[in-house]
């Protein structure tokens, strides 16, 4: 149990001492027996070997074994494992020692986190990242872990209740744990000696909070049974004794005298490149100590020496002849901190006759029997002040190494032997490194990603030209870094690397083989956030690290263009697609999840993901491709582009159920007999103006309610009675405007609701659970479906959660829906749910809730659950919802919009919302004698544009019926400008006067026909000036609600 380590300024571990369970962390060769216990010991410090490799950072001794950090961020553990406090899973072990290890081990638990501290116990371990969480393993049973369960920790875990970012220094002890906030508190779990363990119900005593009124701290030591504090002002030394606590005393820190402590000192840091080579600001007490107590240390100074080797066949190599050593820590049985051991040279007060000259400590670790101090070589100025650090940090990114990296290639290429690019490839590959970068200035939020992403991008922009460097960092990042990601899912924190990692310029290259590669590499990566951020969703956890992006929506965006930017290029090569054919299904695979991940936290708008032309992209179904399909990557397909593959499926169906209604036709055979055209077959709808949706329409639409899905599928035509026309579409627009107007009158038809009362115009309507007329919503639901089904867009005033149920993809649970339809009662009837009994009574006093026998009962606390469930249903209304859903499938198959997202749905049934007039005027056509140089046309444009939204609004229902902007923008509205002339007199003394007078009379006629050949067309008499064109067209827009007579 006697055991030391040193760390040397290069980095370099020794060990001597006991070695029983392995905690030197070397093979037990060459031991040497203490007389009186026989135990193994070894008293010459030897190098371990197995961390020889890595430049080790931080060492700490616990009682029976040791952990070590390295540069990159790697932390080791070895020794005994009997309550876990090496972190490690077992399968390392021999079969003959499975509680201990011989050899330094890595703790994969960790990997990735940015330790910045660690501390060990007598069986337990800590470690404090940069952003101030805290995690745990190895024993509880003095409630040392801070953990309420006291059995033993395997495996590391986060201390949530003091990881909040405000503890900047731990500390253990036997059987305590120290941690110093921010503020300069400090907070002990513990307690602190041998034979005293907790009882599950006397946890909370273990937590101390001990205080010195007036003062706050800047560092704090742990012994075996005491805690020591430096105060931040006067640099006092303050101490805690654990035994006295347990023995009733006051929980209060002692001040400790000057001749029973000496400081620890912190390094500074240097200017030198690379970081991690410390100068150091130290300052001693001078304490009083009798001199016939120096022979203690002058003895294990002697001891020391006498076992001192050059070097031997196993390894053994002297301490003395190493780099200046930095660190020096031991663990030893007892009470440790009782009586501190001095060497001499320290002025000794009172003890004039053996007084000499003061000397310098570089830092200092104590045990019981003995302490080490490492003596500082250089002077120290008189003004220095008292600093204290645990010592070196983890490697960073930082602009300063970039920019030092592009500097030097701009000189010369980069080998892989140049020290600095072999530290930047050190930190690039180390996600602990990478997390430790670029931190966010100011306090942490709690389970946020905390890393300053701008700045970040500022220093990767040095870099961004220097194509060199770029496919150097390449191979790092494929090779180094994502190779070594462990099986397992890491822990949240350690994946913000990933936000960091993603900046980098290498993955915005991927017009280059090796930016591919990379952005190929980084698949489980990403993996990795999409499985959090299901597991999250699973667990109801907003705190899942895919939910950053949504406060970082520019990182998204660009991880999801690098992507979809390296897809497109594979596609439209044939060649680089056989080639990189696992990457293009990388791709795929990695877009996906991070479609998944837009779709749970709503980051971006769904459009991010689309590529464009995509139906000018043929991929040949060949060998490598024979099973790929754009229908399994509905995401990546735009709204233009779905709406054209649900228009062919709508046709091919019309196509196949005219044929089936045709051939059951009485005329079918006679006709095809003649050799005459079969007449158009389409289902009839007789309407009145007068009555739109009365007993009659009703009564025809409830009819096709019974007919078979083949025969709704038929074209509808509307015929208005007493008017001429035929129906080529505008009729049909008309009827749908008309109809839905009433439908959606809450004061005409009982059916609907507006869910917000105060604000009718712009709230959307839901299902009135007065209505119990289901066959009304199931006729409500069929007219919607054959509006879609005809092309008539119209302003249907539901929420989005309606098509998100349409299509089956609505919210998990009743209370989720109601939140989505009104936030305002989700939240009220949540209260309610979760409210004290008081609350309940005052809120549901006098209300009922039928229970399942169906007797009703007064609403309790204990039933309020189900009142709530019956609150939140009535309110949904699902009935009349799964009434509307049968009649809209009457007319699809709901297996047609399986690619639709709920928003892509509205926008199919209600238009787009964004209006690009000048696209309408590039995409419309002219009919002779109008081109688009015509001076008329140019005079129309130029009114046109003058007008304010609300008429150009106007002019839309006057050409097609409707105001609503069709998929894929105006450009898609199919206008054509036709000549309207000037009728002509056949009276034979006609002056060209009366031709004129007759133009300036003549108004624009619209056609909102659009089938059957028929086109969109605004018929335009050939006016010569713009004052003409504007009252014309003005008188013309006022009368853009009449009736289509002429269709």
């Amino acid at each position: 149990r006697h055991h030391s380590l040193a760390l040397s300024a290069d980095g370099r571990v020794y060990s001597w001492g006991r070695n029983d369970v392995g905690q030197l962390g070397i093979r037990k060769k060459k031991q040497r027996y203490d007389n009186q216990s026989q135990i193994t010991q070894d008293f010459t410090p030897r190098l371990i070997e197995e961390l020889s490799n890595y430049d080790v950072i931080q060492i700490a001794c616990g009682d029976v074994h040791s952990i070590a950090l390295t540069l990159d961020g790697r932390l080791f553990s070895w020794g005994c494992n009997r309550h876990g406090q090496l972190g490690v899973e077992t399968k390392w072990a021999a079969k003959e020692a499975k509680d201990h290890a011989e050899k330094p081990i890595e703790i994969e638990g960790l990997w990735g986190i940015p330790v910045q501290h660690i501390a060990a116990g007598g069986a337990h371990s800590v470690a404090l990242s940069t952003t101030g969480s805290i995690f745990v393993w190895g024993s509880n049973t003095h409630g040392q872990l801070g953990l309420q369960k006291l059995d033993d920790v395997k495996l590391p875990v986060k201390l949530c209740s003091l990881s909040q970012g405000n503890v900047k220094v731990v500390s253990c002890g036997m059987h305590h744990t120290s941690f110093l906030k921010q503020n300069g508190q400090l907070m002990v779990y513990g307690m602190g000696v041998d034979g005293y363990p907790c009882e599950s119900d006397e946890w909370g005593k273990s937590e101390l909070r001990p205080g010195r009124p007036g003062h706050t701290f800047s560092f704090l030591q742990s012994t075996n049974r005491c805690t020591y504090a430096v105060d931040e002002i006067t640099n006092g030394v303050f101490v805690l004794d654990h035994e006295k606590v347990q023995k009733g005393g006051n929980v209060q820190l002692e001040p400790l005298e000057e001749g029973s402590m000496v400081d620890l000192f912190e390094p500074e840091s240097s200017t030198d490149w690379p970081p991690g080579r410390y100068g150091f600001d130290p300052k001693v007490w001078e304490p009083s100590r009798p001199v016939e107590d120096y022979e203690h240390v002058e003895r294990f100074e002697e001891g020391t020496r006498r076992y001192d080797v050059e070097d031997d066949e196993d390894g053994i190599t002297d301490l003395s002849a190493t780099l200046d050593t930095t660190s020096v820590t031991n663990e030893h049985d007892g009470h440790a901190g009782e009586t501190l051991e001095y060497v001499p040279g320290i002025t000794c007060v009172g003890q004039e006759n053996h007084q000499r000259q003061p000397r310098t400590w570089r830092r200092l670790c104590a045990g019981q029997e003995n302490i080490f101090i490492i003596e500082q070589d250089e002077p120290v100025r008189k003004d220095v002040h008292i600093s204290i650090a645990p010592g070196r940090e983890i490697g960073t990114l930082s602009a300063g190494l970039l920019q030092s990296l592009s500097d030097i290639n701009i000189q010369g290429d980069i080998t892989e032997e140049d020290a600095l690019f072999q530290y930047a490839s050190m930190v690039f590959s180390s996600p602990a490194c990478l997390n430790a970068s670029f931190r966010q200035t100011g306090p942490n939020e709690v389970d946020g990603l905390n890393v300053d992403l701008k700045a970040a991008r500022r220093a990767y922009k040095v870099i961004s030209k220097n194509d060199k460097l770029l496919e150097k960092l390449s191979e790092v990042i494929s090779v180094n870094l994502c190779t070594s990601i462990p099986q397992s899912t890491p822990h949240i924190e350690a994946l913000r690397f990933i936000y960091i990692l993603m900046e980098c310029p290498v993955f915005s290259n991927h017009h280059r083989p090796w930016g591919r590669r990379a952005l190929a590499a980084a698949d489980r990566l990403i993996g990795f956030l999409h499985m959090a951020s299901k597991a999250g969703e699973k667990k109801s956890n907003s705190a899942t690290p895919a939910r950053w992006w949504k406060f970082e929506p520019m990182s998204f965006r660009r991880t999801i263009m690098a992507y979809r930017r390296s897809l497109t290029i594979l596609f439209h090569d044939r060649v680089l697609l056989e080639k990189e054919l696992a990457n293009f299904w990388t791709y795929l695979r990695i877009l996906g999840s991070l479609n998944e991940i837009n779709l749970q936290h709503d980051i971006l708008s769904i459009k991010t993901f689309y590529i464009p032309n995509l139906d000018k992209v043929w991929i040949r179904p060949h060998q490598p491709l024979q099973k790929f399909s754009w229908a399994s990557y509905p995401f990546l397909i735009d709204l233009e582009m779905k709406t054209k593959m649900l228009e062919s499926y709508n046709i091919s169906e019309q196509d196949n159920a005219m044929e089936q209604a045709m051939r059951q036709h009485p005329m079918f055979g006679f006709c095809y007999l003649l050799g005459i055209p079969v007449p158009r077959l389409c289902l009839l709808l007789n309407v009145s103006r007068d009555d739109i949706f009365g007993w009659s329409v009703r009564k025809q639409l409830a009819e096709m309610l019974t007919l078979p899905r083949s025969w709704l599928q038929i074209p509808l035509m509307v015929q208005f009675m007493g008017e001429i026309g035929l129906d080529e579409g505008a009729l049909s627009m008309d009827f749908f405007r008309l109809v839905f107007e009433e439908l959606f009158d809450p004061g005409k038809n009982g059916l609907f609701r507006y869910v917000d009362e105060l604000d009718p115009t712009h709230s959307p309507v839901w299902f009135r659970k007065d209505c119990e007329d289901s066959k009304l919503a199931e006729i409500c639901g069929l007219l919607c479906g054959f509006s879609l089904h005809n092309k008539a867009i119209v302003p249907l005033p539901f929420p989005q959660l309606l098509y998100a149920k349409l299509l089956g993809k609505g919210p998990n649970s009743d209370m989720e829906e109601a939140a989505e339809l009104d936030k305002e009662f989700a939240d009220q009837m949540s209260k309610l749910r979760t409210g004290t009994e008081d609350y309940v009574m005052g809120c549901c006093y006098g209300e009922k809730v039928e229970l399942k026998n169906g007797r009703s009962v007064d609403v309790t606390k204990e039933n309020v659950h189900l009142y709530v469930d019956n609150m939140v249903r009535d309110y949904l209304v699902p009935s009349q919802f799964a009434a509307f859903q049968r009649g809209f499938n009457r007319v699809f198959n709901p297996a047609a919009f399986d690619m639709f997202r709920p928003i892509e749905l509205e926008a199919l049934v209600m238009g787009e919302k964004h209006f690009d007039w000048k696209a309408l005027e590039q995409s419309t056509q002219y009919i002779q004698p109008y081109t688009d140089s015509h001076p008329t046309i140019k005079i129309f444009w130029t009114v046109f544009h003058a007008l304010d939204n609300d008429m150009k609004r106007k002019f839309l229902v006057f050409v097609a019926g409707s105001d609503r902007v069709p998929v894929g923008g105006l450009r898609n509205l199919g206008l054509h400008i036709d000549h309207l002339q000037v009728p002509m007199d056949d009276s034979v003394d006609e002056q060209p006067c009366d031709t004129e007078d007759r133009l300036t009379r003549m108004l624009p006629v619209g056609h909102g026909c659009d089938n059957h050949g028929y086109r969109r067309t605004l018929r335009l008499p050939m006016y010569t000036s713009l004052e003409l064109m504007e009252d014309r067209l003005t008188v013309a827009l006022s009368y853009y609600d009449c009736p289509f007579h002429i269709a």
